[in-house]
């Protein structure tokens, strides 16, 4: 039915949800539980004085404030944890228990602290606010998204940064996204930065597809994941031309 709407040139493509985390091998709760204390060290050659950038995810949870590199963002702060109980084996021998409770971070609600530390250690000078944008599930509707992007433009940010995406109906662009593109293209200021994809496959997610190709936006950025050692693609990563 879409193909012969668009055949008699009219635009027609399903409704999308876009996600921070469309596959498992992204973790949904970024950051992950470590053992405490731990304090990244911004980079000592990180500059972005003066940089501004907008991040559109899922919001800061209550403590960034605490943590280095994420205490100078800025944005939407959201309870994140849930408390949950736990036992802990004292005596193997005795087989006494201690009883008690902890906090996690909810699935994909750390994610967009997560980002703004990324950003904190490589630009730790940049000006960095965190919009609640995708808050059910990592997930947001297309014709919902399209409207926070543009909102976030008319902020005129340097950068707006994107960690979320999807695959499209024979990869058509989102319709729910062509105002905003309309909008960055005649924005001389404004660069969109976004994910390529985590499933370790040569198909770059949109929007983040519209970076490269016949429909070439050149104020778009596709980002993929390098390995460790900084010489190759991640496993997990997108990958494109």
């Amino acid at each position: 039915f879409l193909d012969k709407v668009a055949q008699r040139g009219n635009d027609a493509t399903a409704h999308h949800l876009v996600s921070i985390c469309p596959v498992n091998l992204c973790p949904a709760d970024e950051p992950s539980a470590i053992a405490l204390p731990y304090r990244p060290m911004p980079d000592p050659a990180g500059g972005g004085d003066g940089v501004t950038i907008r991040v559109l995810d899922t919001g800061l949870f209550d403590g960034y404030a605490d943590i280095p590199v994420t205490s100078a963002a800025m944005g939407d702060a959201r309870n994140t944890f849930v408390t949950v109980p736990f036992g802990n084996v004292v005596g193997a021998d005795a087989g006494t228990v201690s009883g008690g409770t902890e906090q996690l971070i909810r699935l994909y609600a750390g994610h967009g602290t997560f980002i703004a530390g990324l950003i904190g250690c490589v630009a730790p000078g940049a000006s960095v606010f965190v919009e609640r944008s995708f808050e059910l599930a990592g997930t947001r509707w297309e014709y919902e998204l399209g409207p926070a992007l543009q909102r976030a433009l008319q902020a005129k940010p340097d950068i707006i940064s994107l960690s979320a995406g999807g695959t499209t109906h024979r990869g058509r662009p989102y319709l729910g996204l062509r105002d905003f593109f309309t909008a960055l293209a005649a924005d001389d200021h404004t660069l969109l930065v976004a994910a390529a994809g985590n499933e370790g496959v040569p198909q770059v997610l949109s929007p983040a597809v519209e970076a490269h190709g016949e429909r070439r936006r050149p104020s778009i950025v596709a980002v993929e994941a390098l390995r460790a050692d900084l010489k190759d693609v991640a496993c997990f990563s997108n990958y494109g031309p």
